[in-house]
């Protein structure tokens, strides 16, 4: 693959999403590289006559965005704040940190600008209720390049600021989607990871608690629903503890490829796959690993319980081929016959068309 080719499937930067993807599944070789290269996935898909699964659709972002826009351009933003007892009224004080290119020296001046903000609300001076879009770079490590997080807003309570992430989704309260919930803590998450750089750069011993402002659909009607996501400090655990290890994996991977003159998105054809069923609730490159899954017959395709039980074995033929005669399995799976039988019952291993 020539350079023009290779700069075709690169993104100019990674994203807080990055992040949360690898938080859901650390362990996907395939996820790891094309995330630290910043393969674009939607291009490299495109190239192969595919398509990205775990995406929203161009409608549902549509929606959010025009959701948040109107949000921030009519006032309902602080409005919701309000409503939740999270503010007091008539502090309307909102700045605007949106201004700025989106590229390294866009995103530094702006963290710049929010890190003034900051320090000067530290200091005790008067500082905005509400901050719009500023941002926060979150260091991963010497070896991985600076994630500039972008809250949707930074919002100030009891004098500390909290994020704020926006979904368009509807707030039904326990029938609330989970996986969209899931997904919203993970970036609120990375977000009060951010904040917390930021803030110990101002005062090492100051305290961010683990917190952040949900504001999601009111069910129903057009308008916004706020409350406070409590005690995200098992998502921040998962971002520090799993996700971060896997990114440096990830750019480990790339150098091991670039030193044998191997571009990141070829590589991701001869990368290993995870795949697990929730993959397809977040991931892009879902659809593209299933089907590669199904053309190795590999046994991840009967569902995360089977497969785990038949990971002796290496794809759905030996699966079959080991239920008609347990006698026959591999050394690693003889003491599975009973759950081969099982899930053979339960889930009949028929060929994968």
């Amino acid at each position: 693959m020539d350079n023009e080719a290779q700069r075709a499937f690169r993104r100019a930067r990674a994203t807080t999403r990055d992040l949360t993807r690898l938080a859901r599944n650390p362990k996907c070789p395939t996820l790891r590289l094309g995330v630290a290269a910043r393969v674009d996935f939607n291009a490299y898909l495109k190239a192969r006559g595919a398509f990205a699964q775990g995406e929203q659709s161009p409608f549902a972002l549509a929606f959010g965005n025009r959701f948040e826009s109107r949000l921030h351009r009519d006032g309902e933003l602080l409005k919701a704040l309000v409503a939740a007892s999270l503010v007091p009224e008539g502090d309307d004080a909102v700045l605007d940190l949106s201004a700025g290119a989106w590229n390294e020296a866009g995103l530094k001046a702006r963290a710049a600008r929010t890190a003034d903000q900051l320090n000067e609300a530290h200091a005790g001076a008067r500082a905005p209720r509400l901050m719009v879009h500023p941002v926060l770079p979150l260091p991963l490590g010497s070896d991985a390049p600076t994630l500039y997080v972008v809250p949707d807003a930074l919002v100030r309570i009891d004098r500390v600021f909290r994020p704020v992430e926006i979904k368009s989704f509807p707030d039904l309260g326990a029938r609330t989607d989970k996986e969209s919930l899931r997904a919203a803590r993970l970036q609120a998450a990375v977000q009060v990871l951010a904040l917390r750089a930021v803030t110990r750069g101002i005062d090492p011993d100051a305290f961010v608690p683990p917190l952040a402002v949900l504001v999601l659909g009111r069910a129903g009607s057009l308008g916004p629903r706020a409350h406070v996501a409590e005690d995200l400090e098992g998502e921040i655990h998962q971002i520090e503890t799993l996700a971060v290890p896997a990114w440096r994996l990830g750019i480990l991977r790339e150098r091991t490829l670039a030193e044998a003159h191997v571009a990141p998105a070829a590589g991701l054809d001869g990368e290993p796959v995870a795949y697990t069923e929730r993959c397809a609730s977040f991931c892009p490159l879902a659809r593209s690993c299933r089907d590669r899954l199904r053309a190795e017959r590999r046994v991840e395709l009967l569902g995360d319980k089977p497969a785990k039980t038949l990971a002796p074995l290496s794809s759905i033929d030996a699966a079959r081929a080991a239920v008609s005669d347990p006698s026959a399995a591999p050394p690693a799976a003889q003491g599975i016959a009973g759950e081969l039988a099982e899930i053979a019952r339960l889930v009949p291993l028929r060929p994968v068309r």
